[in-house]
């Protein structure tokens, strides 16, 4: 989110659950500066704080097709990080976004529709306790793995 102008805003929390007490955690950063990715190249990276945001950017051409493929390792027979993918335009508007509760996660095929630095999101699954795990915050940091590839298969 770009906040339109300096000043002091509102947080509002409502609990997913419709439960009124218990525990909770709240995370508010920054966002820092993104990382260029190479198209076919895969990164390895890690997600290791809770509500940490990983960017990759790379110059996408109106009518080029990309994928995004993600991978994460299992760990103790589940991943180790459940994932939502986000390709964003250069006008900073989403154009699609997935999530993924296993080792797993792809944007396939998406047609760019616009000329400039697009940017790719890798942030935690914010309904994660929905994945079948129970409410296990280790799901919300770990090790992945991403390419994004402007050709077919993507490279392993």
């Amino acid at each position: 989110i770009v906040l339109p102008a300096n000043g002091s805003y509102r947080i509002s929390v409502e609990a997913a659950d419709n439960q009124t007490v218990g525990p909770f955690t709240i995370g508010l950063s920054e966002l820092g500066d993104s990382t260029p990715i190479a198209f076919n190249t895969p990164v390895n990276a890690a997600i290791d704080l809770i509500a940490e945001v990983d960017l990759y950017t790379f110059t996408g051409t109106t009518g080029t097709t990309v994928t995004v493929d993600y991978s994460t390792p299992t760990v103790i027979d589940r991943p180790d990080h459940v994932v939502r993918l986000e390709l964003v335009r250069p006008n900073g508007t989403v154009a699609t976004s997935t999530p993924s509760c296993g080792t797993t996660g792809r944007i396939d095929n998406a047609l760019l529709d616009a000329n400039g630095t697009w940017t790719v999101r890798v942030r935690s699954y914010e309904f994660w306790y929905n994945c079948g795990y129970g409410a296990d915050t280790n799901l919300l940091t770990g090790l992945y793995t991403i390419t994004v590839c402007n050709a077919l298969p993507c490279p392993p």
